[in-house]
């Protein structure tokens, strides 16, 4: 008799525990709704002029820089072997000045930039003795319509700064991707 009822006992408690737990099944939606398109006119929401910047102590080793030209935006691509480092990503006066020289940076039929600042990060493993980032110093497309060039702007003392030049002042929209680790800046072109 008390072992059936033990095992009562703890059916129900089970069966308690359980409900409480809720069902981790996903729930149906009741309705679907999507979320306006902006017209040519409109500036999406996650699309600014302001400064964006992200504190991080994880160490950027840039390894790629790309550029390239999507429906609604042109896009800058910067690719770090394991993760993304601090940034600052703002509009800055032309002409944009190298870190550590302060001579002006070349943004030919640029009419402003945007500066992004990686920090810590760099192009060169100390470790290692070699550079990671083995590509150009300038990166172009010649289908971008608001980019005319991303250019380096400086690698000194764990920090690294590339240099966008734009033809008009647009929003931008900064976001960060895993796998590999990426720091993605857009600009709007409609």
């Amino acid at each position: 008799m008390k072992n059936s009822l033990r095992l009562a006992t703890a059916a129900i408690a089970m069966a308690a525990l359980l409900s409480a737990c809720g069902d981790d099944a996903p729930s149906e939606p009741t309705e679907t709704t999507s979320a306006p398109t902006p017209s040519a006119t409109e500036t999406p929401s996650d699309f600014s002029t302001d400064d964006v910047s992200e504190e991080s102590e994880d160490f950027g080793q840039l390894v790629a820089v790309r550029v390239g030209a999507h429906p609604g935006f042109d896009r800058v691509v910067l690719e770090f072997s394991e993760s993304v480092p601090g940034y600052t990503v703002k509009y800055v006066e032309l002409p944009v000045l190298a870190d550590g020289s302060g001579e002006p940076i070349d943004l030919p039929d640029a009419e402003t930039a945007v500066q992004i600042v990686l920090t810590p990060s760099s192009g060169f493993d100390m470790e290692a003795g070699e550079e990671t980032y083995t590509g150009p110093n300038t990166v172009t497309n010649d289908k971008t319509s608001e980019i005319t060039g991303v250019v380096s702007a400086g690698d000194f003392e764990a920090v690294l700064s590339w240099a966008v030049g734009l033809r008009n002042e647009v929003p931008f929209k900064v976001t960060t991707l895993d796998n590999p680790a990426r720091l993605v800046v857009d600009f709007q072109t409609d």
